[in-house]
């Protein structure tokens, strides 16, 4: 199956292959909304948000009530300084899945990228209530930056 060995490739970082695959898995079922949603991590993976944000439009066409499309895409909102959009994203993502400590996670950073450290501390808090370990940031500076802060 195209999209299992595309996935396989993804997580290999072989990202332009797996971009192939999926676009032809796409061909075959050009209404599975998680054949777009895993090849716009692949653009997101090689620096082409853009094309990511196009592709997650596509899945959010096909499939408007999945959380974790409108993470992706308010994420990739954020990276490009388009931190109103990608709050617009990540709250809708919450609207429909209130219970994913990364989505607040990501609205943190999108607060935070806004200068309102007070949404972003309430944001931050709320990721460590559902399950946010710190060791798993501990990588990623603005988010350790944002747990001195909020502290």
């Amino acid at each position: 199956m195209l999209s299992i060995k595309a996935f396989k490739l993804n997580k290999q970082k072989e990202y332009d292959r797996a971009i192939l695959l999926y676009r032809e898995a796409i061909e075959i079922e050009p209404d599975n909304p998680k054949l777009f949603f895993d090849l716009s991590d692949c653009y997101f993976e090689i620096n082409n948000l853009e094309q990511a944000i196009l592709i997650l439009d596509t899945a959010i066409l096909l499939d408007s009530n999945y959380a974790p499309f409108y993470n992706n895409r308010g994420l990739y909102y954020c990276n490009l300084n388009k931190n109103k959009k990608g709050m617009i994203d990540l709250k809708k993502a919450l609207q429909l899945d209130s219970s994913s400590y990364t989505i607040y996670l990501n609205l943190a950073l999108a607060y935070y990228f806004d200068n309102n450290l007070v949404e972003a501390c309430d944001a931050f808090k709320n990721s460590k209530k559902l399950g946010l370990n710190l060791k798993q940031i501990t990588d990623q500076v603005k988010l350790m930056k944002l747990d001195k802060i909020c502290n």
